[in-house]
């Protein structure tokens, strides 16, 4: 016991030094929640930054020899009756720490959760991109002069739909793995609104493609039915143009016109 009187002014000491510090390791904390938490959308790369600082504060926050220090100085100081301005300070850390690990705790699961629908959503980036390419292709402006050029077109069009129908499977499985992410119970609302965008955005594809499959056949029956008619009426032509000059082999017909001239005039 004289050891702890001899000593308690160094003793005191350390423990307001360390005390400090731990108020400043809790208030980091506290910053670093709020971070977290933050009505804002983040970059996948700030978040990331967020989330390793929130985590490496929490590492110290719950090293056992933190814990360990708060128990033993705790009992230490309860030794010292008198000491009534570090026992209350001691208190005050206490309940500020039990009151912050609940936070902590929640904000463990927020984090992962948030960290998972970044990560989701940068895996959708290329997949919408190439989507929207897609799109592009399959409602670009095209003209077309004749049944030739339309197959042209057709042929081109089918790689599109080549392309998608290669990509159904990463597809179904993404939305698949959306879909389960964003029915946790912590599931961001950009999780929702981006897993929507890309179910709308590939429906509209698929649909967009298979329509203009649909327009680019009807031309071609079109410019099929178009040609069968040019031919038909140069049929007629041809046949209309042989009785004229089976006529013309049996009638005179400038003859024809003087004599009808008199005809008239008697």
């Amino acid at each position: 016991m004289a050891f702890w009187q001899e000593n308690l002014p160094f003793i005191k000491g350390f423990f307001d030094e360390r005390s400090q510090k731990f108020f400043d390791l809790m208030d980091r904390a506290e910053a670093s929640i709020e971070q977290v938490n933050a009505d804002k959308i983040y970059t996948s790369k700030e978040f990331k930054r967020i989330k390793d600082n929130f985590q490496n504060i929490i590492k110290n926050l719950e090293r056992q020899e933190v814990r360990d220090w708060l128990s033993s100085t705790k009992e230490l100081l309860a030794e010292e009756k008198k000491s009534t301005a570090e026992d209350e300070n001691l208190r005050k850390i206490f309940d500020r720490f039990e009151g912050l690990m609940p936070r902590v705790n929640e904000t463990k699961l927020v984090t992962d959760m948030l960290w998972k629908a970044y990560e989701y959503t940068d895996d959708l980036v290329p997949l919408m991109e190439f989507t929207n390419e897609q799109l592009s292709a399959a409602t670009r402006e095209v003209q077309t002069g004749s049944a030739s050029q339309t197959e042209e077109i057709t042929e081109k069009h089918g790689k599109v739909m080549d392309k998608l129908d290669k990509k159904q499977k990463e597809i179904r499985d993404i939305l698949a793995k959306g879909e389960k992410l964003s029915g946790e119970p912590k599931a961001p609302e950009f999780l929702e609104k981006k897993l929507g965008e890309m179910k709308a955005l590939w429906k509209q594809t698929n649909e967009a493609a298979k329509d203009r499959l649909t327009d680019l056949k009807n031309n071609t029956n079109a410019w099929n039915a178009f040609a069968d008619k040019c031919s038909l009426l140069q049929t007629h032509v041809g046949t209309a143009q042989k009785q004229i000059a089976d006529v013309k082999k049996l009638y005179d017909m400038d003859k024809a016109k003087v004599d009808y001239d008199e005809r008239m005039k008697k």
